[in-house]
């Protein structure tokens, strides 16, 4: 009894819980086409702090700035030469290099990190530049 309960329950899920995808892009297909980074942001590597600083994604120029600003008070938690950095990004889209658990050097201002951003569905591709610098701002 106890079996055909759990038979029933995961056929139950198996008909009315699942999605297609295909309904998804078809009833929101502006999401599906766009091609661009949302957010960024990096943790510190400093062990027992989790600190977080968010960047600012500036749009109007070619390419884009990614740009993080550490303010004095934070400059003992990020060391600009090892960065980890996470992003949010539209649907359907790819991102090099790849982020993932990697640590980037991004302590040359005038040399920055380009990374590409493209579409899987449409083809389209966005350049963006991501840059770090400590300022002497405290808030």
């Amino acid at each position: 009894m106890k079996y055909l309960r759990y038979i029933l329950i995961l056929s139950c899920l198996a008909l009315f819980g699942c999605a297609k995808a295909d309904d998804d892009v078809a009833s929101h297909p502006e999401a599906h086409s766009e091609c661009k980074i949302r957010a960024a942001y990096t943790k510190t590597l400093v062990a027992g702090s989790s600190d977080i600083v968010y960047a600012t994604i500036d749009e109007s120029v070619e390419p884009a700035e990614i740009v993080f600003k550490i303010l004095k008070p934070k400059w003992d938690l990020y060391d600009l030469s090892r960065m980890r950095v996470r992003v949010t990004v539209t649907y359907d889209v790819m991102i090099e290099p790849n982020l993932g658990e990697r640590t980037f050097d991004l302590s040359d201002y005038d040399n920055p990190l380009p990374v590409k951003v493209r579409n899987t569905v449409t083809g389209q591709e966005k350049n963006y530049v991501m840059k770090a610098y400590k300022s002497v701002d405290l808030k």
